[in-house]
């Protein structure tokens, strides 16, 4: 209701962005009112280093399990790693991407490129789009010639754009999403970007990689009324000090419930 009442919906906006710092200031002198409302965080890996680097700055345990699966992909058949960013290609690598969609867990969840209504010519019509203009970096692995995982990207400004991944689940006791992620990362290390942007949501997979992550909130804007200014006080400052102030609160409640257990004992 609130949504569909707001003057203006923002969705999604980075909460350390210039959008985010300045809407505040804005709001007081235009006499509005702006509620921020957290909805998600995305993951990112910062690259200022190379590959060799990266990889000995982390565990020992991540280290030994990707090249554990790496090699266990590679002795259990031939595996082709494959960079495509030709328009020529295009065409012929979306049926083989269709193929392992299909495949896919994300067949069953409904958001596949082949279930969701048009999903299918909107990633065709970026492909096309940014093979020419140079910025498409799309990644698969074929494993006895058959597509088994894919990894849908754009290079932009230094920054790589991972849009769309998924593996087939035939295939899955062999990794090839891990397989997968290794060679591109490698390629993406030596690319000369600066970040790899996983969007969407936090998963444990992301945040293995990942160094940084970014909190988006969606914000609304409201009329200046007493109304209005409650809802922005009520959603910009004693919500988050509840959410802030939970774990204190829960520990202090087990805490008594804990002496009035006691208690009893005692008197038993």
């Amino acid at each position: 209701e609130r949504v569909r009442r707001a003057n203006l919906c923002l969705h999604e906006v980075e909460l350390d962005s210039p959008l985010a710092k300045t809407l505040p200031n804005i709001s007081r002198e235009c006499r509005i009112v702006t509620v921020f409302k957290r909805v998600s965080s995305s993951p990112f890996l910062r690259i200022n280093t190379d590959w060799e680097s990266f990889l000995r700055s982390k565990s020992k345990h991540f280290r030994e399990e990707q090249k554990r699966k790496v090699n266990k992909m590679r002795k259990a058949g031939r595996v082709d790693f494959v960079k495509v960013s030709n328009p020529d290609q295009i065409h012929e690598v979306m049926q083989d991407i269709l193929s392992i969609e299909r495949n896919s867990w994300k067949e069953k969840e409904g958001t596949s490129f082949t279930v969701v209504p048009g999903l299918r010519e909107f990633y065709l019509d970026v492909a096309e789009t940014f093979s020419k203009n140079h910025c498409l970096c799309t990644y698969l692995v074929y494993f006895n010639s058959v597509p088994v995982a894919h990894l849908f990207g754009i290079a932009y400004e230094n920054r790589y754009y991972a849009l769309k991944t998924s593996y087939d689940e035939s295939y899955k006791e062999l990794s090839p999403g891990v397989f997968l992620f290794t060679h591109a990362l490698q390629d993406i290390f030596q690319s000369s970007l600066h970040e790899l942007d996983f969007l969407g949501v936090e998963s444990r997979w992301k945040n293995e990689i990942a160094s940084d992550t970014r909190h988006l909130v969606n914000i609304f804007v409201y009329p200046k009324t007493i109304s209005y200014l409650f809802v922005g006080y009520l959603e910009n400052t004693v919500k988050p000090l509840m959410r802030e102030k939970a774990p204190f609160v829960l520990n202090l409640r087990n805490k008594f419930q804990r002496s009035l257990e006691n208690e009893k004992i005692e008197r038993r």
